[in-house]
């Protein structure tokens, strides 16, 4: 299975150490900021989990918003703070299934666009953990915005915390997209 290099920081590292290209997976993030913008207010502290070279953190960004990027991959981070380095931004290099050294109910919203679908690829058991990891930094009544191709990406994980306040179904480049609006309670 050609999708397993995708749950490996290995694949990752290699990856960016050979592109500085920024790439955005499943959905432009112009368009994912339009489903979603309402629930942002000026003040928030956002997390992007698996930030990667995405745009989406620049496109979130304003004067007033923190953002918070996290990525296992040390390459990226260290190139995207470079890139970012005048922006009102933090980067976090750190696995999202291992984060407990960032504070629990930390953050207003927490945005993962298909870095729990990069784990489920071979690990599907550490999909569970990473699940936990970010309702755990999340505030109660924080916003959590799942992206994933997999409808049934939450099958495996605890739901007693949370609320899912919708499930939009949208077709992006010939891919069935979920973005899942969850709030943790």
């Amino acid at each position: 299975m050609d999708d397993i290099k995708y749950c490996s920081q290995t694949y990752w590292e290699d990856r960016y150490m050979k592109t500085k290209n920024n790439y955005d997976w499943y959905i432009n993030p112009d368009i994912l900021i339009k489903l979603f913008t309402d629930v942002i207010q000026p003040s928030y502290k956002i997390l992007n989990v698996g930030c990667g070279n995405s745009l989406l953190s620049e496109k979130l960004h304003n004067d007033e918003c923190m953002i918070y990027n996290l990525d296992f991959s040390r390459n990226v981070i260290e190139q995207q703070a470079e890139k970012y380095k005048d922006y009102k931004m933090k980067w976090i290099c750190q696995d999202i299934t291992e984060s407990q050294n960032i504070k629990k109910n930390v953050f207003d919203i927490i945005i993962d666009k298909a870095t729990i679908d990069s784990i489920s690829c071979n690990k599907y058991n550490l999909v569970s953990k990473a699940f936990n990891e970010i309702i755990r930094m999340l505030k109660v009544g924080g916003i959590f915005v799942l992206i994933s191709i997999h409808e049934n990406i939450l099958d495996n994980c605890n739901l007693n915390l949370i609320d899912i306040i919708d499930v939009k179904n949208i077709l992006e480049n010939d891919k069935q997209i979920y973005i899942y609006i969850i709030q943790k309670n």
